[in-house]
């Protein structure tokens, strides 16, 4: 039974199982075998002392569970090594210095790796294995960094450690969504850098940044690079928003005349710009404008300057041109035009 639900338990003595305090104790010690000396690896049972060590397993049933190991202090009976005593060690269930059992320290490693410190203890606390928030962290710390292997295909995108003023780039695995690399900036000489340093990239996904296209053609020149697709679908709905809000005056409602949606900015928009030019269709001045209407006077002058109202609506970019006033027959004239029969 040991040995199939307990396998690490199986090189040493259970002498006692208890329920006490809310936690499983199991007290045990070893067989009293001999045991190699880790320096010259003479065979020794010769027993100098004993002392004991608490170890943290894998909860049962929602429990904490320890493990109180007695263990033996040995001497070495080769005259000529350097060491005279040591503890013996329990491979697979007590190494050096730990307060864990590998189950359990595995087990903490997932939760760290998936959650980090403080979810990770959460977690770990309602399965049974009471860890502080620091103990955790302590143990993601100490995993050894995973192989510094290039994939062949990588992702790579700026990010803003202070918006406006201070960029980074974050370069990761296209596939598996590691991270690999975060550059101080986003120069494409620094890109270019990383990429000399690690060869073997067949494919960059990047945005549109002049500066990563140049970067990765001076680094990889035999890489290929695409637009990945979050970039693509950004890029698409800002256009299409932009031109329909260049254009808002050819969505109007032909039954009202009124456009649809309008919001109070819109309609404020319409009463300044028919205030404004109604007074200086009087012949009152811009000053004397800004005084009556409570308005700042480059406001005044904006409003003025502006042909059209539809102009000022919706942040639209596009100013009057000489094929405005002849818009409406070319739009009749293009749509009365037999369908071409090529």
């Amino acid at each position: 039974m040991v040995t199939v639900l307990f396998p690490h338990l199986a090189a040493v003595e259970i002498e006692q199982v208890d329920r006490q305090d809310g936690q499983i104790r199991v007290v045990a010690r070893t067989r009293g075998d001999p045991v190699c000396c880790p320096s010259c690896g003479t065979a020794t049972g010769k027993v100098h002392g004993y002392h004991r060590r608490r170890l943290a397993d894998r909860p049962v049933d929602g429990l904490p569970v320890v493990i109180e190991l007695r263990l033996r202090r040995l001497v070495c009976v080769n005259l000529d090594c350097v060491r005279q005593t040591f503890h013996e060690q329990v491979p697979g269930l007590a190494g050096r210095y730990g307060r864990r059992t590998p189950g359990a320290t595995a087990l903490v490693i997932a939760c760290a790796l998936a959650l980090a410190e403080r979810a990770g203890a959460s977690l770990l606390a309602t399965i049974g294995l009471l860890l502080s928030r620091t103990s955790v962290l302590s143990t993601l710390m100490a995993l050894p960094e995973p192989p510094s292997t290039v994939p062949a295909v990588i992702g790579v995108d700026d990010f803003a450690i202070k918006r406006g003023q201070r960029y980074a780039t974050v370069i990761i695995d296209a596939v598996t969504h590691r991270c690999l690399e975060v550059l101080p900036d986003r120069l494409g000489v620094t890109f270019a850098h990383w990429l000399q340093a690690h060869p073997g990239v067949r494919l960059i996904c990047r945005d549109r940044s002049a500066a990563y296209a140049a970067g990765a053609r001076d680094g990889a020149p035999q890489a290929v690079q695409c637009a990945d697709r979050w970039h693509l679908l950004n890029n698409l709905s800002e256009a299409v928003e932009k031109l329909a809000l260049a254009h808002r005056g050819c969505f109007r409602d032909i039954a009202t005349g009124q456009g649809r949606d309008e919001g109070p900015t819109v309609r404020r928009t319409r009463s300044r710009y028919a205030a404004i030019h109604a007074l200086l269709g009087q012949g009152v001045t811009n000053n004397e404008i800004a005084r009556r209407l409570h308005l700042a006077l480059n406001t005044v002058k904006k409003y003025a300057r502006a042909p059209h109202v539809e102009q000022l609506i919706g942040g639209s970019k596009r100013g009057a041109t000489l094929v405005d006033p002849f818009r409406d027959y070319l739009r009749s004239r293009r749509a009365a035009e037999p369908p071409n029969p090529a």
